[in-house]
């Protein structure tokens, strides 16, 4: 899959090695303790996202990540995930939308476990690009309240800023992917300096980058973005 994914991400890495990567540069490099360190996700509810989530290191990591990998759980979330920290401990946060590839090439599609056809990846971000190039009537046209779908609302309101931009890229799923991302690395900077006072750690890594899905069976890949160790106030 590495042909594949490295033709649209070039510097893409699998999951595994840019866990190992990170996690050894936070112990070696800012001391981390893993063993107290609090680990957080905001990336997308899709199942197919688990192997991202640091799950080898700690039995579940804290969820702020909605449709598409947006930080739903907002400043309320942010503040109770400060409020877990382990005393004297750290905090690790890995955020960022993903895309799918597969085994033929093909972007925005990838093959599921037990089943024989494609499917999109990531749904939401599709579901929202169809609506706004007109591939779909508009999506809340059909009296469905949008109080019981405001993730992909939301999603669909980011998105649609940039229309004219989307209808002229070359791959619009890769130039809405992208939008993605910068619009969550923005939400996560913010909720993190909102929240600053709220943490007890001295110190809050950020990892951020592109989840790129693959075939069930092959291994998923991290277009990494940004990485920053934020000085907290602390004890």
């Amino acid at each position: 899959m590495r042909k594949q994914v490295t033709a649209f991400y070039p510097k893409a890495e699998p999951a595994s090695v840019i866990t190992g990567d990170y996690l050894k540069l936070v112990q070696e490099g800012y001391g981390f303790d893993l063993n107290k360190t609090l680990f957080a996700t905001s990336i997308c509810s899709d199942d197919v996202n688990i192997s991202a989530e640091f799950r080898n290191i700690h039995e579940r990591p804290f969820v702020m990540g909605g449709l598409s990998g947006f930080p739903f759980t907002g400043r309320t979330g942010m503040v109770a995930f400060a409020h877990h920290v382990p005393d004297e401990g750290y905090a690790f946060i890995f955020f960022g939308p993903h895309i799918g590839i597969n085994s033929e090439g093909g972007i925005g599609k990838i093959l599921r476990y037990g089943q024989k056809k494609h499917t999109t990846c990531c749904g939401a971000i599709a579901l929202a690009l169809d609506s706004i190039l007109g591939k779909i009537p508009p999506i809340y046209e059909d009296g469905f309240s949008r109080d019981f779908d405001y993730q992909e609302y939301y999603l669909l309101d980011c998105l649609s800023e940039s229309k004219e931009r989307l209808m002229n890229a070359r791959d619009p799923i890769l130039s809405a992917t992208e939008m993605a991302y910068s619009k969550i690395a923005t939400a996560i900077n913010n909720l993190v300096v909102s929240a600053k006072s709220e943490f007890s750690c001295r110190q809050v890594a950020l990892l951020g980058g592109i989840i790129i899905n693959t075939d069930h069976g092959h291994e998923d890949y991290v277009d990494v973005r940004d990485f920053t160790v934020l000085e907290m106030e602390g004890p």
